[in-house]
């Protein structure tokens, strides 16, 4: 079975991803009143990619390539360039950088509670200030998740 995950604060539930059972999208998110459908790729060639649009497909959401899920390059849904990597300062952080190196959004593990990990996400006020957070969370939450993972599939579903 694959897991569910949610977005929480405190007891409060403010986002939750899961599988999704179609053979088009790997998972599906939600967020903010922001919903987002994701597909993986992954290629010896052709490294990493993730593709997300909006649940309603009427348009595209943010992107992801990379190497590795934790190292890589994501185009907003406005176009706008970002970096995805690990964090220098802790290693087992992943921040968000605008196109100036400005910190965005970070993602901090935290303590393991009987078999499941939880993470803290720490937006900056930039990160606050843009409209596209609650889209760029849910992309870095999948990546996050799947660098957990050490890069196996977590949404596991028979493709046809």
């Amino acid at each position: 079975m694959a897991p569910d995950f949610e977005l929480r604060q405190g007891e409060a539930v403010f986002g939750e991803m899961e599988p999704a059972y179609t053979a088009a999208m790997d998972a599906t998110g939600e967020c903010l009143g922001h919903s987002l459908e994701f597909r993986l790729e992954t290629g010896l060639l052709s490294g990493i990619r993730v593709e997300s649009r909006a649940s309603s497909g009427d348009r595209e959401g943010p992107a992801f390539r990379g190497l590795y899920f934790g190292w890589g390059r994501i185009v907003s849904s406005g176009g706008e360039l970002l970096r995805w990597r690990h964090a220098f300062s802790r290693m087992y952080d992943h921040v968000l950088l605008d196109a100036h190196g400005a910190e965005l959004l970070r993602l901090r593990p935290a303590f393991l509670r009987f078999g499941r990990t939880e993470t803290r996400v720490l937006p900056t006020a930039r990160g606050w200030e843009r409209p596209d957070l609650a889209e760029l969370l849910l992309l870095t939450w999948f990546l996050r998740a799947h660098a957990e993972a050490r890069g196996r599939r977590i949404f596991k579903k028979s493709r046809k």
